[in-house]
């Protein structure tokens, strides 16, 4: 929301701090940048706004495909893909872990920047194990 909202602090968090040290969360539905928690869309392309922050020096974003958050659907391997394709950020990706195997399909995709994933409710719930996939 606020590389939205209020470019011009992030900007100058990107000054202070450096792209090492600032992540983007991108939280994206059908491809769009969702914003104020994720109560409102916005036509931000989720690539292409992930990009104009790259510019700025951004060297990794959160990408989190928010209708698969919390469901225990299993990740969005596709949005995920062409999200680390697209942009060439190393990514943490989040939303929709739900068992051991959703962590190695992700880790098939280190290769393209995918080096971090965001696990929660599938702990609180216990269909993944910590141990399973350390």
């Amino acid at each position: 929301t606020l590389a939205v909202r209020r470019p011009v602090a992030v900007e100058q968090a990107l000054a202070r701090f450096g792209g090492s040290r600032v992540q983007l969360a991108v939280d994206a539905r059908a491809g769009k940048v969702a914003v104020e928690g994720w109560q409102e869309d916005t036509a931000h392309d989720a690539v292409e706004f992930a990009l104009e922050w790259k510019a700025c020096g951004i060297e990794r974003a959160v990408f989190t495909d928010i209708a698969r958050d919390g469901l225990l659907q299993g990740p969005n391997l596709e949005a995920i893909r062409a999200f680390a394709q697209g942009t060439g950020l190393r990514v943490t990706a989040s939303g929709g872990v739900t068992r051991a195997q959703d962590v190695l399909s992700l880790a098939a995709l280190e290769s393209l920047g995918v080096d971090r994933v965001i696990v929660g409710k599938a702990l609180y719930e216990g269909t993944l194990k910590l141990e399973e996939v350390l």
